[in-house]
């Protein structure tokens, strides 16, 4: 195994295989969300990964089956993925496949379920092939996703797990991501693997609390979606079913995660690309594409529906108004009683989770509901439309009491691993306001 040194420090060095061990073994299964994240105070950037090596081989389009490179413009070695390192990292060598063989199993362990952009076996096929020693944007995508799973492992493990240098190992990870995704031209001609990239940077800096980084990552992403016209059904036209399946999930999961995002955070959204009608015309071609249905994978995408059902109806007037940024208008635009009525009410109904994959997902799925009631109801509040003799119950004031008894009810019936994977998340129910 080749050793990972120390970044600016004289301590023996070790390999990160023997840092994951004890991480590995303090992380809960299921125990991460993919919206809500648990931040780490304190976390800064002490590498930097800046500079572009000579040489670099530019991305391969995902329909091209990709051919080893016979002569590679650096040397190679069986044990690791083949690019430089800038000296200014002080690092040796690379990280070894089997190294990032176990950080990826940890990822699809304990975050695919609730990040299905793409099948299980789209990573291990690919780097067993050996896909990132020619295709840099591969390469930058795992290390993205490493970088993410090694941030959460440590944000969920014991604080005796956690060093400076357990962080700057992470911080490595996250700067070679950096480093690999830009090029001249980056943006002209993108392919999938850089809209991934660009979404695990962006869940990177979400968990490091870097809301400024962050905000840009997402931006980026939803820039190179537009680019690659992932919400438009004419563009899934003549590629391979593969490449449609992972362009329909990554679709997808960027309308949620853009969504949660704008109400948490105060981020601007993108009405043209996240239309309700768009998005279900895409919707229906990712259900035409479940043709075996049952497979775990094929339930994964499932959840996913009910969590784009969810959050259809968010959009820059939803926004603002949650926001109280609909009063500071000239001619103010006010989301309309009827619509918080018709939300409410739809909300109330029965929901059947049974397709769910697992009961984290179904817990995703349950509580984010509850969060979604809490913020219609308190948008209703503030905008006067709650009356006590309100025909419909769900516009009265003494809702918010039914919200809170169904939140508790619901957590109650599930387990504490499934609730977990919510972190911070169900404070949000009762206490996250603008």
């Amino acid at each position: 195994m080749i050793d990972i040194q120390n970044i600016g420090t004289g301590e023996a060095s070790e390999t990160l295989d023997d840092f994951l061990q004890p991480i590995s073994q303090h992380a809960d299964i299921d125990s991460f969300d993919w919206v809500k994240f648990s931040m780490a105070p304190g976390i800064t950037s002490p590498v930097r990964g800046d500079a572009v090596p000579p040489g670099v081989i530019p991305s391969l389009p995902t329909n091209i089956i990709p051919e080893p490179c016979a002569n590679p413009p650096w040397p190679m070695d069986n044990q690791n993925f083949g690019y430089p390192l800038e000296s200014t990292l002080q690092i040796s060598r690379p990280v070894t496949t089997e190294s990032i063989l176990h950080i990826i199993n940890l990822f699809l362990d304990r975050l695919h379920a609730s990040m299905p952009f793409f099948e299980r076996s789209y990573l291990v096929d690919n780097i067993y092939a050996q896909r990132p020693l020619y295709d840099q944007s591969f390469n930058a995508l795992v290390h993205a996703i490493s970088a993410l799973t090694v941030f959460q492992m440590m944000q969920k493990s014991h604080k005796e797990t956690r060093s400076s240098v357990h962080i700057e190992k992470a911080e490595w990870l996250l700067a070679e991501a950096v480093r690999l995704h830009s090029h001249a031209d980056f943006g002209e001609n993108p392919v999938l693997e850089h809209v991934l990239t660009s979404v695990f940077l962006f869940g990177c800096q979400f968990s490091k609390g870097n809301h400024h980084a962050t905000r840009f990552r997402l931006r980026e992403a939803i820039t190179l979606a537009e680019t690659m016209g992932l919400d438009d059904p004419q563009t899934y036209e003549n590629i391979s079913r593969d490449e449609k399946n992972r362009r329909l999930r990554t679709f997808l999961c960027l309308t949620v995660i853009h969504r949660v995002y704008a109400i948490q955070r105060d981020s601007p959204i993108n009405d043209y690309l996240l239309t309700s009608s768009r998005l279900h015309i895409v919707r229906t071609t990712l259900n035409q594409l479940s043709t075996n249905f049952g497979q775990p994978d094929e339930k994964v995408i499932a959840g996913l529906g009910y969590m784009v059902d969810l959050i259809d109806f968010v959009d820059s007037t939803f926004v603002k108004c949650w926001r109280n940024q609909c009063w500071n208008e000239a001619t103010p635009t006010h989301i309309s009683a009827k619509t918080v009525s018709t939300l409410l009410q739809r909300y109330t109904e029965p929901m059947s989770t049974r397709e769910s994959p697992n009961d984290a997902q179904r817990a995703d799925v349950l509580v984010t509901r509850h969060w979604i009631c809490h913020i219609l109801w308190d948008l209703g509040s503030r905008h006067g439309f709650l009356q006590a003799e309100n025909a419909v119950v769900q516009m009265r004031p003494d809702y918010a009491l039914t919200i809170a008894h169904d939140s508790i009810e619901t957590c109650e019936s599930l387990d504490m691993t499934s609730l977990e994977c919510h972190g911070v998340g169900l404070v949000s129910i009762s206490s996250y306001t603008p």
